[in-house]
Order: C-alpha cells, then sequence, then structure tokens
C-alpha cells in the first residue's frame, strides 16, 4: 500500500469517526427530547388525575353539604308541619271546649226560663 492511499484510507477513517460522533450527539439529543416528551406527559397525567381526584373529592364534599342542607331544611318543615297539626289540634279542642261550654250555658239558662 503506497502512501497516497494510505493518507486517504486514513482520511476516511477520520471522517467516519466524526460522523458516528455526530450521529451519536445526534441519538443523545433526541433520546433527551424523547425523555422530555415522556416525562412531561407523564407529569401531565399524574397532575391531571390529582386534579381530577381533587374535582371528585370537592364534588363528594359539594354534594355531601347539599344533602346535609335538604335533610336539615326537610327536618324544619317536619318540625313546621307538627308545630301546625298541634296547633290545629289546639284550636279544635278549644273550639270544642267553647262548643261545650256554650252548650252547658245554654242548658243553665233554659231552666231559668221557664
Amino acid at each position: 500500500m503506497d502512501e497516497p492511499e494510505a493518507d486517504s484510507l486514513r482520511q476516511q477513517i477520520q471522517e467516519l469517526r466524526q460522523a458516528k460522533s455526530r450521529w451519536q450527539a445526534l441519538a443523545i439529543i433526541a433520546l433527551s427530547v424523547l425523555a422530555l416528551v415522556i416525562l412531561a406527559g407523564g407529569a401531565t397525567l399524574l397532575t391531571g388525575g390529582l386534579l381530577m381526584r381533587q374535582r371528585m373529592r370537592e364534588e363528594g364534599m359539594r354534594a355531601r353539604e347539599a344533602e346535609m342542607e335538604a335533610r336539615e331544611q326537610a327536618e324544619q318543615a317536619r318540625i313546621q308541619a307538627e308545630r301546625a297539626r298541634d296547633a290545629e289540634m289546639q284550636a279544635r279542642r278549644l273550639a270544642e271546649e267553647a262548643a261545650r261550654q256554650a252548650k252547658e250555658a245554654g242548658k243553665a239558662a233554659e231552666p231559668g226560663k221557664q
């Protein structure tokens, strides 16, 4: 092998080494970008899941509060209905008592008329 041929081969080896280094750098950059994309996607899924869980918790709390409010309103309505029923019963008793007293007063006045 003569000297120009050896120089040509050395130059090709050098060029191939440089190309190999460029491709390795490009592969490392591509892997880094891919890793960042995967991490960003995972973080998005994780935070999205956490946010969804937090929203579900808040909605559950709101639903429980609304249920408690509805139960409280139902209890207030029940108490009010009981009071109205009691007042109606009291009014009936008073009316019956007044009617009985009026009847007795009418009977007591009748013997005096004769």
